[in-house]
C-alpha cells in the first residue's frame, strides 16, 4: 500500500495544481486508518484522493477487507 501511495502521489504531484496536491499530502496516515476510525475531514481527503487515483481506492478497499 505504501509503495502504491508513493507512486501515485509522485504522479499526482506532477499533474495536479499545487493547491490541489497540497490537500493530499497528509494521506499516508489517513490510508492506514480503518474506515470506521476516520474523521469527517479524513473522509473528505480520501474522497478527493480517490477521485484522482481509483487504483488507490481499490487498494484501500482490499486492505480493509
Amino acid at each position: 500500500m505504501d509503495e502504491l501511495r508513493k507512486k501515485e502521489l509522485a504522479r499526482l504531484r506532477k499533474t495536479l495544481p499545487k493547491e490541489q496536491y497540497k490537500e493530499l499530502e497528509e494521506v499516508m496516515w489517513i490510508l492506514r486508518k480503518r474506515p470506521d476510525n476516520l474523521e469527517l475531514k479524513d473522509q473528505e481527503t480520501l474522497e478527493k484522493l480517490f477521485q484522482h487515483s481509483p487504483l488507490l481506492k481499490q487498494a484501500y478497499q482490499l486492505k480493509n477487507e
